[in-house]
């Protein structure tokens, strides 16, 4: 009998974190306290038998692949039996290593302190998010140093960008390259499918803007930027792309042109990054420390997001756009409220510089990777650390989420794409 994985993990955080707990009633959290701890360092049956609510009847083994697999013991036979004759009557299995079960487990306890009005949200995303635990697969190898990664918007394909002057394109279902395109004089930063998957665009060193149709294998090529072009990004409605530059400008583009249409005034500072809203009526740059929110027309400052003590290196808009996270050399990731600049909270645990960071698609989760070549996983209410993700041995370069926020995607300078699940 196979039993859902969630349904598991929520049978351990309902014991752990019982309805007392809402009460705050500091001897209830000391006991639950003291449970945690016995079934993190002690006996590993106890933590089985939370898993199935009750008794001494339970046993547990591994199999090749050091799963889990748990038996319940009952009594074999009829009235004349011997009653000291025992037998597994049922089986269990969970889809979760021991060592799997307690980084959850040290998860949860490392967090009983954190305050009780959030809990029962908490629980869920632990829940929901220990899924991460696992690297499901090394989709590319030897790769050279992989600047970014991205998923298309039905999540059926990748587009990377790579320091050996290629982007190539990657079929979820086979988890294969299906397509590399050449033509960029020198390494590429970045590279995203337009919304609606027919094309794609990609920005380099070598100071230009590319745009591949998929269908005819046409490619355009942009040109204006004075130096390395750092972002790009399309316009929903495909008709668009926005740039970013070392240069000190943003410049907007018409695709089916390919000419410049719009340009920033010149900046102090080089444009790390660039992102458009959903409706496109503002355009959010990244350069030196600061974040500003201009209008379309990039005549007005509409609103500025000062805090980071070094380069920000990025910046993305939450799903309802109420809110932006940023992401810095200063080893942070902050949120901050659109209408009123605020900082709304900061995120503090890589050791390097942070590189990039995405929301969830429900805004629920923040996950972030770093020169410490780390991903972390956090909560986007508390700013709590969830998990941390290692694997890559060089540094992180980009990382996105499926669209069901089931997946994780990562490219690192170890020239890998890793898929977290």
């Amino acid at each position: 009998m196979a039993l859902n994985q969630d349904w598991l993990l929520s049978k351990v955080t309902l014991f752990v974190f019982d309805k007392t707990l809402t009460n705050k009633n500091s001897q209830s959290i000391h006991t639950q306290k003291q449970k945690m701890d016995r079934c993190y360092e002690n006996n590993f049956q106890y933590l089985l038998q939370l898993f199935f609510e009750k008794g001494n009847d339970l046993s547990w083994t591994s199999n090749i692949n050091n799963r889990i697999s748990v038996h319940k013991i009952g009594i074999c036979g009829g009235m004349n039996s011997d009653v000291d004759s025992k037998e597994a009557v049922a089986s269990y299995s969970i889809n979760l290593t021991e060592n799997e079960i307690r980084a959850i487990l040290e998860n949860w306890r490392r967090d009983l302190d954190i305050n009780w009005g959030w809990i029962e949200e908490f629980n869920k995303l632990i829940v929901r998010y220990t899924k991460f635990l696992k690297q499901l697969k090394i989709i590319g190898k030897d790769l050279g140093n992989v600047t970014s990664v991205k998923f298309s918007i039905d999540g059926s394909r990748l587009v990377t960008s790579s320091g050996d002057k290629t982007v190539r394109i990657w079929d979820m279902s086979t988890k294969s390259e299906i397509q590399k395109f050449r033509g960029h004089s020198s390494r590429v930063l970045q590279a995203q499918f337009s919304a609606d998957g027919f094309s794609m665009a990609s920005c380099s060193w070598d100071k230009t803007i590319r745009i591949w149709d998929l269908v005819s294998g046409d490619v355009r090529k942009l040109t204006g930027h004075l130096n390395p072009v750092t972002a790009i990004q399309f316009s929903l409605d495909n008709k668009n792309i926005l740039s970013s530059s070392y240069d000190t400008t943003v410049r907007l583009w018409d695709v089916k042109l390919g000419l410049e249409t719009n340009r920033s005034q010149r900046h102090s500072y080089p444009v790390m990054d660039v992102k458009i809203p959903s409706n496109g009526q503002s355009i959010l740059i990244c350069l030196h420390t600061n974040i500003e929110l201009w209008n379309g027309q990039l005549n007005e400052q509409i609103q500025q997001f000062v805090g980071h003590s070094n380069s920000v290196l990025g910046a993305e808009f939450s799903p309802d756009e109420k809110t932006i996270l940023s992401y810095s050399a200063d080893k942070t990731i902050r949120i901050w409220d659109i209408k009123s600049g605020k900082e709304l909270n900061k995120l503090e645990g890589h050791t390097g510089w942070v590189v990039s960071a995405k929301f969830s698609p429900d805004s629920d989760i923040i996950a972030s990777g770093s020169t410490d070549k780390t991903i972390r996983l956090w909560d986007a209410k508390s700013g709590d650390e969830i998990i941390k993700l290692e694997g890559h041995t060089r540094r992180i370069t980009g990382l996105d989420f499926s669209p069901d926020g089931r997946t994780i995607i990562s490219s690192s300078s170890d020239g890998t794409i890793r898929l977290w699940g």
